[in-house]
């Protein structure tokens, strides 16, 4: 088994979060590359950390790991924003892999190396993707 963890930050940052309860271990398959993995989520102070165990940690995975991890974070933070009564925003960043070595999302070219479909640099292909996400709401959903 390899672990590996994402972390991240609760916005806005004027509130502390800090989920008391133990957050149950989410065991799940991603059907896509058929991989299970199970997600350890914890949250203190706004700070999140999500530690992963897989079989085989892939690399090229990285991706669909990061997506599930998200998405399973933000349904947890926006349960906690509506018993609240508070809008709260989360944002995983970094990874940390099985062989020890952290990647921050916001400052590598990770996330600019996988658009392939335009370049900010190209504002035309930007405005492009940008009326074809407008106009089409699953594709606006999948990517906000």
């Amino acid at each position: 088994m390899q672990t590996f963890k994402f972390t991240g930050r609760i916005f806005p940052n004027d509130e502390k979060i800090l989920i008391v309860k133990e957050i149950p271990k989410i065991i799940y398959t991603i059907q896509p590359i058929n991989q299970t993995i199970s997600y350890l989520i914890s949250i203190e102070n706004s700070i999140v950390t999500v530690r992963c165990e897989i079989d085989l940690y892939k690399e090229e995975n990285l991706g669909y790991y990061l997506d599930y991890a998200s998405d399973f974070v933000r349904t947890i933070v926006q349960l906690y924003s509506f018993s609240l009564g508070i809008y709260f925003d989360v944002f995983l960043n970094r990874v940390i892999t099985p062989n020890n070595i952290e990647c921050n999302f916001s400052k590598n070219g990770y996330l600019k190396d996988s658009c392939k479909s335009f370049s900010i640099e190209n504002t035309s292909g930007f405005h492009l993707a940008l009326n074809l996400v407008r106009k089409e709401p699953q594709l606006f959903l999948s990517i906000s």
